[in-house]
């Protein structure tokens, strides 16, 4: 049901996805309380959660610079890893966020479940987050025209949705897996481009 929500393309903008970020230490670093006590911070807080701060990007921002000043400045429930794309050259970016403050890495990049910024810390989310980095890190750019980098440990026991978006063209291809086995078919698609109003 978060499909559209937590990963994203407006043709001719920019693409967007979440990851899970690392849970914070909130309940003395025992994980069933750390869980607790974030929960209940979530529930209190007044700002929206990460996937309505996404969402409410992608029905407003009309860039790419706009979506990257908004994912770094809006006030969020939770920390989250935001990775974004426009469609210029130089246009892509890692946003790490709490729920005030946000660590950009600017240009090719590759993100997992673990903060990259220096001394931010938390329970990291998922497994081999090093390896998945650096895995993802060394595909050339515009490497992605196929799934042919889907493999371990980027392909995992917890995978559910594979994607690939262009937003300059519009172009997208997106596949469910159940863990490491593929769980639908690929499918490829052209999204329209907005029609300049006269």
């Amino acid at each position: 049901g978060y499909t559209g929500v937590l990963q994203a393309m407006a043709p001719d903008r920019f693409a967007a996805a979440i990851n899970q970020a690392p849970m914070p230490r909130r309940g003395g670093g025992f994980m069933p309380l750390d869980w607790f006590a974030n929960k209940v911070d979530v529930w209190r807080s007044r700002n929206a959660t990460p996937a309505h701060v996404l969402r409410d990007v992608f029905e407003q921002a009309t860039t790419y610079a706009e979506a990257r000043y908004r994912l770094c400045e809006t006030p969020m429930a939770a920390p989250a890893i935001f990775s974004l794309v426009g469609c210029r050259p130089g246009e892509l970016c890692i946003i790490e966020r709490t729920e005030t403050t946000a660590h950009v890495h600017d240009g090719m990049r590759a993100t997992a479940n673990a903060w990259q910024a220096p001394a931010w810390s938390g329970r990291a989310r998922g497994a081999e987050n090093a390896g998945r980095v650096r895995q993802l890190s060394v595909l050339p750019a515009g490497s992605t025209a196929d799934f042919d980098w889907l493999a371990p440990p980027v392909l995992n026991a917890t995978t559910r949705l594979a994607a690939i978006f262009r937003p300059a063209t519009g172009r997208f291809l997106a596949q469910g897996f159940a863990g490491e086995t593929p769980a639908t078919a690929c499918l490829a698609a052209e999204l329209s481009m907005p029609q300049a109003s006269t």
